[in-house]
């Protein structure tokens, strides 16, 4: 192990350096320094300078410059998506919750309702006051006239207003939510067909214990529009149907049923209201 230490004693002996003016041989300055100095410095000044550059490169544009573009593309693009996929799980947490309280309302459960102001009927919502005049009564007395020849029932398959009856019978009970009625039943004939009220998705179509097999249409503003005990589903959950669209077949199935009938609910926001006050049966 001599040649070691021999190496090590080289590595460490120290040599003079100076600085000698060439015409005079007068020193101006000098210092002892050992190879082992040297490569300590080398290593400090290079540690300190790359530390530089990794600022620069961190917090200036240089490192667009240095390093490929399509990298830092990728990276924003990644981000991006993932700020996506975060919304996007989000979104079906609460469409989970959604379904998991059509679920009870159709079986019976305990429901709470998270509405802030009950609204059995659309009225109260729009409060304005007219001091109406004889020539208005007259106007709008001829507007009401118009209007219903267009949206008779007998005349335009059955729309009145922008509902649509969804199926022809006669209602055997009303809404009554104190009894947990939250729907009207409509007697008809076992065969036929149920139509959609309004445009809208498909959200839930699906045999239940108590209600047999129900169909529920996501509807605009909110609304919902729910087709109970029917015999056949024609419709999957995620399709798309228009106003009259046949959506099932009327039934007798489930537990609270005791003939062939459609039970029907429209829902606004989690309420309940009256479809009697929208369509005529």
């Amino acid at each position: 192990m001599s040649w070691v230490k021999n190496i090590i004693h080289n590595w460490r002996k120290k040599h003079k350096l100076s600085y000698t003016n060439d015409e005079t041989f007068f020193v101006k300055w000098s210092f002892k320094v050992s190879a082992f100095n040297i490569l300590t410095l080398v290593l400090l000044y290079s540690i300190i300078l790359g530390f530089i550059l990794f600022l620069l490169i961190l917090y200036t544009p240089l490192k667009r410059v240095i390093f490929d573009q399509s990298t830092y593309d990728l990276n924003e693009l990644y981000i991006q998506n993932t700020k996506s996929l975060v919304k996007l799980e989000n979104t079906m947490r609460a469409n989970e919750h959604y379904v998991s309280d059509i679920r009870k309302i159709l079986n019976g459960d305990d429901f709470i309702d998270t509405a802030h102001k009950e609204m059995d009927t659309l009225e109260g919502i729009i409060d304005i006051e007219f001091n109406s005049s004889e020539a208005d009564s007259l106007l709008r007395e001829k507007v009401e006239q118009d209007v219903f020849s267009i949206s008779n029932p007998k005349e335009s398959n059955e729309i009145t207003g922008f509902f649509m009856s969804p199926v022809n019978g006669t209602i055997s009970r009303s809404l009554d939510k104190s009894q947990q009625h939250y729907g009207v039943d409509i007697v008809t004939k076992s065969d036929e067909p149920i139509k959609a009220t309004l445009e809208g998705y498909v959200i839930f179509s699906e045999w239940t214990n108590r209600q047999g097999n129900v169909v529920i249409i996501q509807h605009a503003n909110d609304m919902l529009s729910a087709y109970k005990h029917c015999s056949i589903l024609l419709k999957k959950a995620g399709t798309y149907v228009e106003a009259g669209d046949p959506i099932a077949i009327v039934g007798n199935t489930g537990e609270l049923t005791d003939g062939p009938h459609l039970h029907f609910e429209i829902w606004k926001g989690g309420v309940v209201l009256n479809p009697q006050e929208f369509i005529n049966f």
